[in-house]
């Protein structure tokens, strides 16, 4: 399997303007990326990719079902230096940092929160979830009411 971090590292400095950039994506990234897919449907009914960081790693939810809407068992997963990581733990994982954090949505706990090295963060955040974040911060949604019309607000917090 294609080495993300190692390649990239490696074309990063030769790397001249936006449009080299696209080829790079056209011809190494995305063959490797359909490639890491590939395998994956073999073995999984439904594969969905959520998040992808700058060295490479991927993370997503590959489902398995029986029939034809009867849902056997979800995996999140991650896939770092051509080996792929099964959290069964999480009932999904959302987004990625350039830090290995992980916004994952735990088994039984109905909100999303932010997963690094093996422990769950302390993170306080009103009603609502979490939907991205970035090596520092996290970005929300909390659900409002305004004159009888209700939508969401977002919020962003910094990570600790």
């Amino acid at each position: 399997y294609f080495r993300w971090a190692e390649e990239l590292t490696k074309v990063r400095p030769h790397v001249q303007n936006a449009e080299h950039w696209e080829q790079i994506e056209t011809q190494m990234i995305g063959p490797h990326l359909n490639q890491v897919l590939r395998a994956l449907s073999q073995h999984f009914s439904s594969v969905q990719v959520f998040g992808i960081n700058s060295a490479g790693t991927i993370s997503g939810t590959a489902t398995t079902f029986i029939g034809e809407n009867t849902e056997l068992s979800v995996s999140p997963f991650v896939y770092r230096d051509g080996e792929f990581t099964f959290l069964r733990h999480f009932a999904a994982v959302f987004a990625l940092n350039d830090r290995g954090d992980l916004l994952v949505l735990p088994e039984g706990a109905g909100r999303s929160a932010v997963y690094r090295n093996g422990a769950l963060l302390p993170i306080e955040y009103p009603v609502g979830g979490l939907v991205n974040l970035s090596n520092n911060r996290v970005v929300g949604f909390t659900p409002t009411e305004h004159g009888g019309c209700s939508g969401y607000e977002g919020f962003v917090l910094r990570l600790p």
